[in-house]
């Protein structure tokens, strides 16, 4: 493949800053674009020239303020952004977006590149990204829950159906997550699971040395436990410190260490140095991006969540995350089964970094996108939507979850979900909330 690939527009947890890795090491042509720089720390960008420098001031101005003077900004951003786009979209054959974002609102740029040819791969695997709105703590626990904001919920879950639709449609190629993508999905995607989610390192800076300025250290013997929260109400942080507090209380030697605001490189470092990575109570994904970077070294993950069972029975074994799953009301006794048996967490540990250094290694995950390009896609990649079930969402409790729908349905009716009634899927949910 010789023409050059576009990867943009933002930055997810690091992958789009490991796939151009991956790329780089087939001595593939590429360039990795992000308009705004990651809180966290991921940004590389490998592209230069004036309107994407002036691009980016702009969306920067953007970010800052809270005015009216936003809106104009925001209006100026997509305006620079669509005539910038016009030669970019000249200059590349291919195209690789995140986070279900392209280059003009509504996504209007995929028909147009699809007229001209062009092969565009939409990834909208990330999580909120499709995860529709009345299952998203990632987004509802920024709002208040009392009372539910009905009309909000409402307005962006119809937004977003549109969207999603309108991107299976028109894109060359989509990946999607069974449990965050399919509840909208319209039409069949590529499993990400088989595409896998690459990692690459940063810098590793000295753990020992930068974690003591910030930390106390406890003593050697010590058990190291990490929670790494980027949105703390959504990953259960409340209850996962209540957790191992009580663990401690009961006698075991626990430094559990707690981190927020740091870059990734701190974060990392940190990793590196732990026993056990407790990621978050209620994930619809068996391993994140803070567990891919915690395996990388070989540490275990303990994850919440309702549906991997269900996950389970539709995702091939060999592509299956080794982490330490469970249920949300079995945390507790979770991590303290991965306090007291030593030898299987080191197991799972050595099994998901051997799984995120061969399949999750940025050169086989670029691959991946390479025979997604040159339409080489498995068959058994592609996943339909249409009979999968899964309805308890990420980053809230099951009880939260029922109390949100519940609103909606009072409100705008079955209409309010914006899912298709004849699947499964919708028939459960009302079942669920005993809606006739």
């Amino acid at each position: 493949m010789n023409a050059k690939i576009f990867i943009g527009l933002g930055e997810v947890a690091g992958y789009y800053s490991s796939l151009k890795h991956g790329f780089d090491e087939l001595g593939v042509p590429c360039d990795l674009v992000f308009v705004r720089d990651h809180p966290f720390g991921y940004n590389c960008n490998s592209y230069k020239g004036l309107m994407f420098s002036l691009l980016r001031i702009v969306a920067r101005r953007a970010d800052q303020v809270n005015s009216n003077l936003k809106r104009i900004l925001i209006l100026l951003e997509n305006i620079i952004q669509i005539i910038w786009s016009i030669y970019v979209i000249i200059r590349y054959d291919y195209f690789i977006f995140s986070f279900g974002r392209t280059f003009w609102p509504g996504n209007l740029d995929l028909p147009l590149l699809k007229l001209l040819g062009k092969k565009a791969i939409v990834n909208i695997a990330h999580g909120s990204d499709a995860r529709p709105p009345f299952m998203d703590g990632f987004l509802l626990n920024r709002m208040p829950h009392d009372p539910i904001l009905t009309d909000y919920i409402y307005k962006i879950s119809k937004r977003k159906s549109k969207k999603i639709d309108f991107i299976l449609k028109n894109a060359f190629a989509v990946i999607g997550s069974p449990m965050s993508t399919s509840p909208f999905a319209t039409k069949s995607f590529i499993n990400t699971f088989y595409v896998g989610a690459p990692f690459r390192p940063t810098e590793l800076i000295n753990y020992e040395c930068d974690y003591d300025k910030k930390y106390k250290v406890l003593e050697e013997k010590s058990l190291v436990i990490v929670h790494a929260p980027s949105s703390p109400v959504a990953k259960g942080t409340e209850h996962i410190e209540y957790i191992v507090n009580n663990l401690i209380s009961e006698g075991y030697d626990i430094d559990f260490r707690l981190l927020k605001n740091m870059t990734n490189s701190e974060v990392i470092s940190v990793l590196a140095s732990c026993d056990i990575l407790v990621d978050q109570m209620y994930s619809d994904t068996p391993m994140s991006g803070v567990a891919t970077e915690a395996a990388y070294y070989g540490k275990p993950s303990v994850v919440g969540g309702y549906g991997f069972g269900t996950l389970a029975d539709v995702v091939a074994p060999q592509v299956w995350p080794p982490s330490m799953t469970c249920q949300p009301e079995e945390m507790y006794d979770t991590i303290r089964y991965m306090i007291e048996n030593k030898p299987e967490r080191e197991a799972i540990g050595l099994r998901a970094q051997s799984f995120v250094k061969s399949h999750r290694s940025p050169v086989n995950v670029a691959k991946n996108y390479l025979r997604i390009l040159k339409n080489e896609t498995p068959d058994h990649w592609r996943f339909n939507p249409d009979e999968f079930i899964y309805w308890e969402g990420a980053g809230q409790s099951r009880a939260e979850i029922k109390k949100i729908i519940k609103a909606l349905l009072t409100e705008y009716t079955s209409s309010g979900l914006f899912l298709d009634k004849v699947r499964p899927l919708t028939k459960k949910i009302l079942s669920e909330v005993n809606y006739n």
